[in-house]
């Protein structure tokens, strides 16, 4: 299941999904050449570890060499802002959060910015933390301080 956008950067094609698992979801990116439809390179795992589900849409950087996604879908917790080798699938970074990471991120320069929603409860409250707004160096995976 495809919950988020594709990106597309040159001849390439980045796509999250969600995949069904014993009642729950796990995550899979995949890669694919956007003039033949083969997989270059998909992922479902880090180190052992399934990747959480998909909500958030894949971005790839102005210099095609990486690739930022959040990790989670509503009611998941200790999710990751992840950052891949975009030619090789490679993880570079995950910086982890409290909270998932359902919206898409911003690059500028440098610089990722994604939200990390409140896990909610089933009247609609946050439980625990509300939400927040993170900002992270793509070049080293360290998170950016207001006023940085």
């Amino acid at each position: 299941m495809f919950l988020g956008t594709p990106a597309v950067a040159g001849n390439r094609i980045f796509a999250a999904g969600c995949q069904a698992e014993l009642g729950s979801y796990t995550g899979l990116l995949a890669c694919l050449d956007s003039e033949t439809g083969k997989p270059l390179w998909q992922i479902s795992e880090i180190k052992g570890e399934p990747l959480r589900a998909f909500f958030s849409s894949p971005v790839v950087t102005g210099d095609g060499k990486y690739l930022v996604i959040g990790q989670g879908l509503h009611e998941d917790r200790d999710c990751s802002l992840l950052c891949f080798e975009a030619t090789t699938g490679q993880l570079r970074w995950a910086v982890k959060t409290p909270l998932h990471i359902e919206s898409s991120p911003a690059i500028f320069g440098d610089m990722a910015v994604v939200g990390a929603g409140a896990v909610e409860s089933k009247d609609g409250k946050p439980v625990g933390d509300p939400g927040y707004c993170l900002a992270v160096r793509i070049s080293d995976g360290l998170r950016v301080q207001a006023g940085d």
